[in-house]
């Protein structure tokens, strides 16, 4: 499947990972996944060595995945402007969840496709939350008609 764009957006990393929180475990730092992945952003053991050498029990402690979530978001980040892309919602949320080069490569599953919706349309809505403007021509928008 090809990952597809949404539109350029300034992307804010915390509403960003408030997003990948809620996706994966509604935001429950005691989470373990199916494959072993920890905590609140769901890190495999190879992702959060990648970043750290503190203990992957860590995982679970929010201060400190929060902190790696950061880290790991900086180097998404940079990999996609290292190739020549510029970083969205929606390729990053990609990143996040099948890799780096499976979402370079434009060769992502259904499953990742879909999580990088939801993703997008939870910081999408974040940010219409926090512009009073836009809210107000959402809310003309849609009494006009």
């Amino acid at each position: 499947m090809q990952a597809q764009t949404s539109g350029a957006e300034l992307l804010d990393k915390e509403s960003f990972l408030r997003a990948i929180s809620e996706v994966e475990t509604g935001g429950n730092s005691r989470a373990i996944g199916r494959a072993g992945e920890r905590g609140m952003y769901q890190f495999s053991r190879q992702t959060w060595r990648q970043h750290t050498s503190r203990s992957f029990h860590d995982a679970h402690n929010p201060l400190v995945a929060k902190q790696i979530a950061r880290m790991h978001f900086d180097w998404l980040e940079a990999g996609f402007r290292r190739n020549g892309r510029t970083p969205n919602s929606y390729v990053m949320a990609a990143a996040w969840n099948a890799g780096l080069s499976r979402t370079l490569s434009g060769r992502i599953p259904r499953s990742t496709v879909d999580y990088a919706k939801r993703v997008t349309n939870i910081v999408a809505a974040t940010a219409a939350s926090r512009d009073p403007f836009n809210q107000r021509r959402l809310f003309v928008a849609s009494s006009a008609e």
